[in-house]
């Protein structure tokens, strides 16, 4: 056993043998990926110190400490594998509606598991949910709630029917602060993750709040917003909308919801 790390190519192999033997995903011993990773680091530091690393002739722990790594390594790649085979799985699954259980995951892993799920179910709606904002005024009102003849999506530069021009119809929406594309890639993603957590840890329904905060997932057309304003939004704008526009805009795919407003 090496002192740094308490792993043994031993424990690497139950590991491995339990994983196999189970359709699930099995409970990993504590810290198991980073006392693995010590384990293998270790073994090569050991391989390095070792004679043939100071130009001389290889003896028998050097081939002992190679072998050993050799093979430690692929039972661990072998592990990996086959959970991440499962939670893709179990991911794809859960975006279909089949409850799923998150409890033999670990952090890393549980945060593959929901971002594949909200990926998964984002490209189905923008697939599969094209219509949803084509339909006949009549229809998407039935269906939403949505007063067409003032909320409903208009064109650049027109005004809903009855209602009068406003100061806002001419704003220009002010650009967002600059931020770095992987840094807010990265920021928004993780917010969208944790709050599909919470929301499947409380139970939530997706009946919602007055107002929601919102991501663009492409540029969106003009419409109405909640102060009579014409509100424009292009790809990665964040913005606080009514719920029931906003389940539109999620469901055909063009936005994702971040925060929800009672």
């Amino acid at each position: 056993m090496n002192e740094e790390s308490s792993m043994t190519f031993q424990e690497l192999g139950e590991v491995q043998s339990a994983e196999r033997g189970s359709t699930a995903l099995t409970k990993l011993p504590d810290q198991f990926y980073e006392r693995a990773a010590t384990y293998l680091k270790w073994l090569l530091t050991e391989i390095e110190n070792s004679p043939s690393g100071k130009n001389s002739e290889p003896d028998a722990s050097y081939y002992r400490r190679s072998e050993e790594y050799r093979r430690a390594k692929d039972v661990m790649e072998r592990i990996y594998s086959t959970r991440e085979r499962k939670i893709v799985l179990a991911a794809l699954n859960s975006s279909r509606g089949v409850t799923q259980s998150t409890e033999n995951m670990v952090h890393d892993e549980e945060e593959l598991y929901y971002s594949l799920k909200m990926e998964l179910e984002t490209i189905r709606d923008r697939i599969l949910r094209y219509d949803r904002l084509h339909r006949r005024p009549d229809t998407l009102r039935a269906e939403t709630g949505i007063n067409t003849s003032t909320d409903d999506f208009v064109s650049e530069g027109e005004t809903a029917p009855g209602r009068a021009p406003s100061v806002g119809d001419s704003e220009v929406k002010a650009p967002a602060p600059e931020v770095s594309a992987e840094k807010k890639k990265g920021s928004l993603k993780g917010e969208a993750v944790e709050n599909l957590k919470e929301k499947e840890d409380k139970g939530e329904e997706a009946s919602g709040p007055d107002l929601v905060v919102i991501r663009a997932l492409k540029d969106i057309e003009p419409f109405v917003g909640i102060d009579g304003g014409t509100v424009s939004l292009r790809r990665e704008d964040i913005a606080s909308i009514p719920f029931q526009i906003a389940e539109v805009l999620v469901k055909g795919g063009m936005a994702q919801i971040l925060e929800e407003r009672g």
